[in-house]
């Protein structure tokens, strides 16, 4: 890196393009982008924390950039109806707030689908998860009657693919109504900046509005069953080994779940020792 960097300053470049060259020199020689971008499920389950969190930031970038361009474009293309953008702001609150309340009902079922897929993992008979006799006892009226909502609920919605899909569109008609507005304002708000100034005002605050979203879409993809969580395992003594994440470069964590929070079993092995490992790719809903 040093080599590199005084080459460049004997060339006489400015500090911003030294700067700039070095840093894709970082990129592209220490991350290598386009093999953690192509690995399979296996490689990624190798890779350290933090170039694990380059990769998802990435993904979470173009995401971002995605939405960003089809919520603006949506502004642009979109003529409103007078009754909407006199009453925009109105609007887009209420909107803000009742796609927030669906997003946090979608959450709490997604927790109730989390816990019947802990039971049969762990082969629990246990029938009270979907009754009402969950509910705690020691809890306060209004806290009873939440918990008694979510248990009628799930019961509701789950197997139920069309109910599902529709209360997914109802939230997406939120998501879309609210940002589609929030980049309205910017561009009418935007309007005593000329030229350049004002695109890259625009382009830059869409963005950053955008930038939560695919945040907000976890739960819904996991909802719908849109993806799939894609793990790793091995068998030893009649148990699921998951394979969590590198201690370092030789030791790898395992544990009796794919979520490490949820293991009450761990072991470690080293790297080499997966040579002569039968592993096996598990796929369930996210």
């Amino acid at each position: 890196m040093g080599i590199v960097k005084d080459f460049l300053n004997e060339l006489g470049l400015p500090e911003y393009i030294v700067a700039a060259v070095l840093l894709l020199n970082l990129l592209f020689v220490s991350w290598k982008p386009i093999t953690a971008i192509s690995s399979n499920i296996l490689e990624r389950k190798l890779y350290t924390k933090e170039k694990l969190f380059i990769l998802k930031s990435y993904f979470h970038f173009w995401n971002s950039v995605f939405w960003m361009v089809l919520f603006l474009s949506g502004a642009i293309i979109i003529n409103l109806p007078e009754w909407i953008t006199s009453n925009g702001n109105v609007i887009t609150f209420l909107v803000l707030i009742f796609g927030e309340l669906i997003l946090l009902f979608i959450i709490a079922l997604n927790e109730k689908d989390n816990e019947e897929d802990n039971e049969k993992d762990n082969k629990k008979d246990n029938k009270k998860e979907n009754s009402e006799s969950e509910v705690n006892e020691h809890a306060n009226d209004k806290i009873k009657a939440i918990q008694t909502l979510v248990h009628r609920s799930f019961k509701f919605f789950k197997g139920n693919l069309k109910r599902r899909l529709l209360l997914t569109i109802i939230f997406m008609l939120c998501l879309i109504i609210f940002y589609v507005s929030s980049n309205l304002y910017l561009i009418n708000s935007s309007s005593d900046l000329k030229g350049l100034s004002r695109v890259i005002f625009i382009l830059i605050a869409s963005f950053l509005i955008a930038l939560p979203t695919p945040f907000f879409l976890r739960p819904i993809s996991k909802f719908i069953g849109w993806t799939k969580e894609e793990n790793v395992y091995l068998m030893h003594d009649d148990t699921k080994w998951y394979v969590l994440y590198p201690i370092n470069k030789e030791l790898i964590l395992l544990g009796n779940n794919s979520n490490p929070k949820r293991c009450d079993k761990t072991k470690i092995l080293k790297l080499e020792d997966f040579h002569n490992k039968t592993l096996f790719l598990e796929k369930k809903n996210k």
